[in-house]
């Protein structure tokens, strides 16, 4: 009992801490002698290409948003309109709404927008990730042309008990604490984590769409973002397991005007809530693993924008008070089973009913789905594996079209990690409820979007070759999308939603890790490159490469450990990205690529049973002026501390 009273006092006060010190709130932290971040499946049970982050990576990012992990972790393109604003992630020259996000299997894609918001998903609530490119998605949701990320709350960091809190400050006036306590007795464990994160997120920055050029600082766009998870888990008889996992986040947060609309008078922000929560039960019988779960999301979201003649603070010239409520129910029942003679089996049948009610709708929306999803895994010869599935859908009185997939992973060379991987599948995905209905922009005469898709890739690693761990991947794509849907500017000066009647995307992405550890000194490396080059073969439209899809991405780090010691360096750069379709180069429809890179440096410490680690870190450290959206401002050089206790 002093034990839990302990663990509320100290949660109780972390998570209400008054900030008393400057802070910026992206601080990864480093566990002493582990640097690997990423881990590409170099194994003959993967057709297809996949990347997982662990939850000692997680905790690396601990403090940073899902969005700011991928963009130094994955080759993969995330579109930021700022600090604490909306950021969206692509894969493969795909759109932001073509990445699907499961939390846990659930998709948390908005039914509004087909997105999620990057920045609202705080890595600190969570103990691992996944990552699935192009057609292997299939097998866990329909839509995601491009890939999906699946996050995990389930897995018990450990078996037992412990607390942790970590506080960062820095620039900007941010602040961010995050602390997490773990109860484990006997088979029942209880994870509570919970996370507080506040900026003026005042920085600097050249404003560079006024005459004559300005340095400016940003105003109004100071954020609030705070939540909670909680999981308890208990373990049964005959490999059975309960559980039950609630996610609550609250957001508030002023959005700045655009950079050519610094001298508007206006008012612009969203605040939000959402509560999500997963209930189930599942079975490992060696040979089968059974699941049965349910949940429920709700969303609560005001966007409110009001602007006023410079005159008269009470002529308004714009009022825009938009209240929306978004409802999930969700049913998902999932079988793997071993048949024996190396078959292995697998069906999935999911349950979905969402409901809107929008001021920006005329009246309740509401869709229904139920899917059906069947898998089978053959192994031949230790050296070959082929996988089918086919996924089908019947939603809202009518079935979808059949999507099937079908990959191969071949092991060419029995004394070599080498592999080879082939497959080809279908997607297609609906129009979002914005699309269709959102007055008076919608377009409810859009076709859905349907997508054929082929890939091939080659993974090598070699283990313990003179205290050298190297690994390589190499993977090419070939997309078609037919009817894609595009935002496009149209009369009124409003932009409406229309069907390309042809996108194609071809690209390669590449990787190289490398790991030395010899006497005290740890070094590990990572550095990964995204060609896409995605244009619209439609006769009305120029063949271009498609708005905010840059050809060129690349990211990697360096770290090295010595004894209590750690340095990192990052890096991540982002190609040239045009702005709309036209094909003529300007100044307002083409945005420069720019380099990003960011250093730093801590220590580990043992006092007794306490854990403690510190660390600075420095962000944009060349001070490099960029847009990552056009007349968005991104802030220059930046810097943080950050201090990590677990006990």
């Amino acid at each position: 009992m002093k034990s839990v009273a302990k663990y509320v006092v100290t949660l109780g006060f972390i998570f209400f801490l008054k900030e008393g010190a400057l802070a910026q709130a992206v601080f990864d932290t480093l566990n002493l002698m582990e640097f690997e971040v990423v881990d590409y499946h170099a194994s003959h049970v993967i057709t297809s290409k996949t990347q997982t982050i662990d939850s000692l990576d997680m905790r690396e990012f601990n403090q940073q948003d899902l969005g700011e992990m991928l963009s130094l972790l994955a080759p993969v393109y995330v579109k930021s309109y700022g600090r604490g604003t909306l950021s969206t992630v692509s894969f493969r020259g795909m759109a932001a709404a073509h990445t699907q996000v499961l939390w846990e299997g659930f998709r948390l894609n908005s039914p509004m927008l087909g997105q999620v918001d990057f920045s609202q998903v705080p890595n600190a609530l969570f103990t691992g990730a996944e990552i699935k490119y192009g057609g292997s998605t299939l097998l866990y949701s329909g839509g995601a042309f491009g890939g999906l990320v699946s996050l995990n709350s389930l897995t018990p960091e450990n078996k037992h008990s412990y607390v942790q809190f970590e506080q960062s400050v820095g620039s900007f006036e941010t602040f961010t604490s995050t602390a997490a306590m773990n109860l484990a007795v006997k088979n029942f464990v209880s994870t509570t984590k919970v996370f507080r994160q506040s900026s003026a997120n005042n920085f600097t920055y050249v404003n560079n769409a006024l005459l004559p050029v300005e340095t400016m600082k940003q105003k109004e766009a100071n954020f609030l973002n705070y939540g909670f998870s909680q999981l308890f888990n208990l373990s049964a008889a005959n490999g059975q397991e309960w559980y039950i996992v609630t996610w609550n986040q609250w957001t508030a947060r002023d959005l700045p005007p655009i950079m050519t609309n610094v001298f508007k008078l206006q008012e612009e922000n969203q605040s939000d809530f959402t509560s999500r929560t997963v209930l189930g039960w599942r079975r490992n019988t060696g040979q089968t693993l059974s699941e049965v779960k349910a949940a429920y999301f709700h969303e609560n979201f005001n966007y409110y924008l009001r602007t006023v003649t410079s005159d008269s603070l009470q002529n308004t010239v714009i009022l825009n008070d938009s209240r929306n409520i978004i409802n999930t129910g969700m049913v998902k029942a999932d079988m793997k089973t071993d048949l024996g003679k190396a078959y292995l089996l697998a069906i999935k049948l999911d349950l979905e009913h969402q409901s809107v009610d929008s001021r920006s709708y005329q009246g309740l929306k509401t869709r229904n789905e139920a899917t059906v999803m069947v898998s089978l895994e053959k192994s031949f010869f230790n050296w070959l594996l082929v996988k089918a599935l086919v996924r089908e859908a019947f939603s809202d009185g009518a079935f979808l079209p059949l999507l099937p997939y079908l990959g191969i992973s071949v092991k060419p060379f029995s004394g070599a990690d080498f592999y080879v991987r082939l497959n080809a599948s279908e997607n297609y995905k609906r129009p979002t409820l914005n699309e269709m209905y959102f007055f008076p922009m919608g377009n409810p005469d859009l076709l859905p979007e349907r997508a054929s898709q082929v890939e091939g890739s080659l993974d090598y690693s070699l283990t313990s070759i003179s205290g050298h761990n190297l690994a390589f991947d190499v993977s090419a794509y070939y997309s078609r999308v037919h009817n894609w849907i595009q935002w496009l500017p149209g009369e009124f000066e409003y932009w409406k939603p229309l069907n390309v009647e042809l996108v194609e995307s071809r690209g390669v992405e590449a990787s190289a890790q490398w790991k030395y550890v010899v006497n005290s000194w740890t070094f590990n490396a990572m550095a990964q490159y995204a060609y896409a080059h995605t244009q619209a073969q439609d006769e009305e439209v120029q063949q271009v490469q498609m708005p905010y899809i840059p050809m060129h991405r690349a990211n990697g780090y360096l770290a090295v450990g010595w004894r209590k010691y750690q340095m990192r360096w990052g890096t991540n750069f982002t190609g040239e990205r045009f702005t709309t379709l036209d094909p003529e180069k300007t100044y307002t429809n083409t945005l420069p690529s720019f380099w990003l890179n960011e250093v730093s440096a801590g220590a580990t410490f043992k006092v007794g049973k306490t854990t403690l680690e510190t660390r600075i870190k420095v962000y944009n450290l060349f001070d490099v002026s960029y847009q990552a959206v056009l007349w968005r401002a991104m802030p220059g050089r930046y810097a943080e501390a950050a201090v990590f206790l677990k006990w």
